[in-house]
């Protein structure tokens, strides 16, 4: 049975907290290799895989050739072989760990993917094993993938084994990732595997993104999720752009939802937009909203789109890349809560030429009452030439 959907994503925050761990290390303080295991076969014939597991995360590995060649002999001498025992196998080939995760008990450690000497033997001893590999289960093969070194090899295990491991549960998914914390595969895995198969369609999807740590790899997973053109309603808009910490990735990130999303209405688009810190990413959504061609909007909400802006300049911003989609009939109520947004009488004229053809049509006492808005005489001649024609 499937957790509820808050137990999944604290599971899946440990996970990713986790991943926050990482350091830079210089080395391990354990045993060397050779006196820790004086018989490698250790590795390929152990009843409690985990328990080595543990053991191989402290000592020190070595980087040699001979090595090596003596972890392939091993998988060579087996018909046929666990998960366990092949990832036991792959975490014996020394790398330069850039990466460290560890809960205190546990640790993940991760080279560069792809990159170091040695990277290409975790492949090869993944690849001449895939075949070799009698049973299966879901810590496993995120710890297999969790290595893997290329996108072929990790193409490799997702298309021979995703589908035995993962039921579409969220539990399945709990397991999986929680078995690669802060792996460099993770996001590989999530967005070119996971999500183009629909199997992060619905919750499953949403609560993925809850857990993740970086604006970076938020934006790629809704890049994955937009292909699927899963339905976004007002709710879910609000809740990603409260996820993310910098305005750079919410501008994407609303760009990417408001071209998917279901016809908005105006206080969850203010709510939206209300989330960005500076006025640039503000203009930014104003932009994206303006872009899409199912958006209508009365001179009324474009006030309220407005408020949220810190300078004029941002302001007018916003009119100008929202005029197009003003529908409606104007009133003097409506343009005088436009113009009065605005602080200084240069951008209350250059919002009035914006405007000018709308608010033509208002009659002249409303025209003249418009006029109003404005601070000095300069200003009211030109609201003039552009309201009287």
């Amino acid at each position: 049975m499937s957790p509820s959907a808050p137990a999944f994503t604290q599971l899946l925050t440990i996970a990713a907290a986790l991943a926050l761990t990482a350091c830079n290390v210089g080395g391990r303080q354990g045993p060397p290799f050779a006196e820790a295991f004086p018989d490698a076969t250790l590795l390929v014939t152990t009843s409690d895989p985990l328990a080595v597991r543990l053991q191989l995360d402290t000592v020190q590995l070595p980087a040699t050739t001979a090595h090596n060649d003596r972890l392939l002999e091993l998988l060579r001498s087996q018909t046929q072989i666990s998960a366990a025992h092949l990832s036991l196998l792959t975490r014996a080939v020394a790398t330069e760990n850039h990466i460290v995760c560890s809960t205190g008990t546990r640790q993940w450690c991760y080279g560069t993917r792809g990159r170091g000497q040695h990277a290409a033997v975790i492949d090869q001893l993944l690849t001449e094993g895939a075949d070799k590999i009698s049973n299966i289960d879901r810590q496993w093969f995120g710890e297999l993938i969790g290595v893997s070194q290329s996108d072929a090899t990790l193409r490799l295990y997702v298309d021979r084994f995703l589908a035995r491991v993962d039921d579409g549960s969220d539990q399945a998914l709990t397991e999986m990732l929680a078995a690669m914390p802060g792996s460099p595969t993770t996001m590989p895995f999530l967005v070119e595997h996971l999500a183009p198969q629909g199997r992060l369609d619905g919750e499953r999807g949403w609560l993925t993104f809850a857990t993740l740590s970086f604006d970076s790899d938020r934006t790629a997973l809704l890049r994955a999720l937009a292909a699927r053109k899963l339905p976004i309603d007002g709710d879910r808009l609000v809740r990603v752009m409260k996820a993310y910490s910098f305005d750079a990735g919410r501008e994407e990130a609303f760009a990417l939802l408001v071209a998917a999303a279901s016809p908005l209405d105006d206080g969850h688009t203010r709510a939206a937009i209300a989330t960005f810190s500076f006025d640039s990413g503000r203009a930014a959504a104003c932009a994206a909203l303006g872009r899409q061609d199912t958006v209508h909007i009365t001179e009324s909400q474009l006030a309220a789109l407005m408020r949220p802006f810190s300078f004029d300049s941002g302001r007018l911003q916003c009119v100008q890349t929202l005029a197009g989609r003003v529908f409606g009939e104007s009133t003097i109520a409506d343009a005088k809560a436009i113009l009065r947004t605005f602080s200084f009488d240069s951008d209350r004229v250059q919002a009035t030429k914006v405007m000018a053809a709308r608010w033509q049509q208002l009659p002249l006492t409303d025209r003249l009452e418009l006029l109003d808005t404005f601070t000095f005489e300069s200003g009211k001649n030109q609201g003039t030439s552009l309201l009287m024609k």
